[in-house]
């Protein structure tokens, strides 16, 4: 009897291709019943077929580990129930390039990886699914015509779970009481035409299950280029508020949704540059500090300062959504992180451009110096009165009086008339910050222009800082 010689999966040398070798069936001289079916396009409608395929597979090669997967790639199935066709748990299953039509995947379990790669599913639903393995694929997959697509399934995997580039259309709700869990967990340009997304992360599978609900268990989950155009929530229950796994919102419009949410979420090792956040409402979340400020994962795994401007519309964001919902002191947090972003870009263009860039560069230390970019009143409240006492300090010992008379005394303890001389250089100080000296009736010597000119100074810059700063911290 013959051998079938389909030839199988790319597996290393793509000129080399590994032939199937099963004996020949179904009809057809170079082909087994199986690949006769794969061969000409033909649906399986017959699980016999499958199964009988599968039994060769484990009695000629699988068992002894002459191919290292079971090949079901390439393949039309139509109205199949996998869980009676004695898929093998313990051997890698490839169903790469397959279609699926009204089949069903309920109540299988598999010990070694699963892969679906660009395969096409129609009215497939994935009921009960138990994936202990290395990996499960989903990677540039299609799924269509029903309400759940993935309901009550546990993907528990060591490397990673992967739906990148897949495309799910699902009435309701694509993950229903599922849990997923591997170091990377990926929906990398996943499209999701749903009503909604719901995203809960845990720490582990021992969180009881909500069918509204996707568990995440990931130390990497990627949702970068993410397409949703119903609800999308991401959340931290109560007993899980410490995890905080590395989730990439990158290139994500979160505008197309009908609503985005992120509520108790832990966002400590969350980036979102290239993202668009209007949209985006954040009810209690937990940022990343530093200096006593939020700032975002972004910023602190920065490479260059090409980052910086990407960062820095991030911020700009995040102001305007927190303003928009009257969390006007974590909007103050966020500002001050954007004009942090502003001044690094500005000594970046430094070094480009010494002279040119000097100005900027000193503005913004200065602004950041004084009153920490308009947040902090406190800073130039506190300057305008060490102002004033150094001006009346420096008046007062440097020969100050009225009507050509002196009125200090250096003696020390202070007398009364010393007293008396103090108060005066402090009026007169008060005058020069007024701009009122010539209506205090006191003069000084011409050893002191230099110090009033610094309080003119230290006034034109103290004031507005502290008056912006203080129409900041009560109107809001």
């Amino acid at each position: 009897m013959g051998k079938c010689s389909f030839e199988l999966w790319e597996k290393g040398d793509n000129k080399n291709k590994e032939k199937c070798g099963l004996p020949i069936g179904g009809g057809s001289s170079t082909r087994c019943a199986f690949h006769a079916h794969v061969d000409q396009a033909l649906p399986l409608t017959n699980s016999s077929i499958i199964s009988d395929y599968i039994e060769l597979c484990k009695s000629e090669y699988l068992k002894e580990r002459k191919r290292e997967y079971l090949d079901l790639t390439r393949a039309r199935f139509q109205g199949i129930h996998f869980n009676r066709v004695s898929l093998p748990s313990d051997i890698e299953v490839r169903f790469n390039k397959s279609e699926f039509e009204d089949c069903r995947f309920t109540g299988l379990s598999f010990q070694e990886s699963v892969s679906f790669r660009e395969c096409v599913f129609l009215r497939t639903p994935f009921r009960d699914i138990d994936i202990k393995a290395a990996a499960v694929d989903f990677e540039r997959s299609t799924m269509s015509g029903l309400t759940v697509q993935f309901e009550g399934c546990d993907f528990q995997c060591t490397k990673a779970i992967a739906f990148v580039g897949a495309h799910i259309e699902s009435g309701t709700n694509p993950f229903s009481g599922c849990f997923f869990e591997a170091p990377q967990i990926q929906f990398l340009d996943c499209t999701l035409n749903t009503d909604r997304l719901y995203v809960l992360i845990v720490g582990s599978a021992d969180l009881l299950r909500n069918d509204r609900y996707l568990a995440l268990a990931g130390e990497e989950i990627y949702f970068d280029g993410l397409k949703l155009n119903g609800h999308f929530e991401y959340a931290n229950p109560i007993e899980c508020r410490e995890v905080s796994p590395i989730v990439k919102f990158s290139q994500v419009n979160f505008r197309q949704m009908k609503t985005a949410i992120f509520f108790e979420a832990n966002l400590k090792r969350a980036r979102f540059t290239y993202s668009v956040l209007h949209n985006v409402e954040f009810r209690n979340p937990r940022f990343e500090e530093s200096s006593g400020r939020k700032q975002i994962y972004d910023e602190i795994v920065r490479v260059d300062d090409t980052d910086e401007e990407h960062i820095r519309d991030v911020y700009i964001q995040l102001k305007r959504n927190f303003e928009e919902a009257h969390n006007y002191a974590d909007a103050g947090d966020w500002f001050y992180r954007e004009m942090e972003c502003r001044r690094r870009l500005a000594e970046a263009n430094r070094s480009k451009h010494p002279w040119l860039g000097l100005p900027s560069v000193i503005l913004y230390r200065l602004y950041k110096f004084v009153s920490e970019y308009g947040e902090n009143y406190a800073r130039p409240f506190w300057g305008l009165i060490a102002t004033l006492l150094f001006g009346a300090t420096s008046y007062f010992y440097s020969g100050f009086g009225t009507e050509g008379t002196t009125n200090y005394d250096l003696a020390w303890p202070p007398t009364v008339d010393s007293f008396w001389g103090f108060t005066d250089a402090m009026l007169y100080s008060l005058g020069v910050m007024s701009f009122q000296v010539t209506k205090t009736g006191f003069q000084h010597g011409t050893s002191t222009t230099a110090v009033t000119l610094a309080q003119v100074v230290f006034t034109l810059i103290l004031v507005p800082l502290f008056l912006l700063a203080l129409r900041r911290k009560f109107r809001r």
